[in-house]
Order: C-alpha cells, then structure tokens, then sequence
C-alpha cells in the first residue's frame, strides 16, 4: 500500500515524473505524464488546459507543483485514464 504522503520519483525519457499519491487508490498525475499519455508535448496539454479542453488540476505537490487525480482524468476521457493507468503502473 502506497504511503498517501510518499513522493516517489522516476526517471522517465529524459526528465523526472513525481507521482505523489492523492490517495492509494487514487494516484496523481502530473502534466509531463499525461503528455506523454496523450502522445503530445507538454506545451500542447498546457494550451489545452488553458482552452479548457482538459480539466484543471485540483492537487497541490509541494509549493507550486500541481497535478490531477487520475480520477478527475478517467472522468473526463477513460481512454486516457487507461493509458496513464498503464503508464503508472509500468514506472511503479
């Protein structure tokens, strides 16, 4: 069982992917890992999210990291849910 507390870093393509946990049913997810589940560049899930198109994030890492629980993700599109489900559970 994850410790809700825990941040726990991987070493994904290049840059770092923190995965603090909302809850142990309910992990975070930070931008750079949904790019990556959306097949995109970071810039263009910020230009989403900016638009509106994504919604916005609602947990706070740290002082001014934020992320989504994949929760809020799988309900807004369960397609990409899976693949960050799958995504997580690889870097785990």
């Amino acid at each position: 069982m994850l410790d809700p507390i825990a941040v726990v870093a991987h070493s994904f393509e290049g840059f770092t992917v923190l995965n603090a946990p909302h809850s142990a049913s309910d992990p975070t997810v930070k931008i750079e890992l949904l790019a990556v589940a959306l097949d995109v560049c970071r810039q263009d899930v910020e230009r989403r999210l900016n638009r509106g198109d994504i919604p916005p994030r609602t947990v706070r890492i740290g002082r001014s990291v934020k992320a989504w629980p994949l929760s809020t993700l799988r309900a807004w599109n369960p397609r990409v849910a899976k693949r960050l489900d799958m995504l997580l559970l690889a870097l785990s």
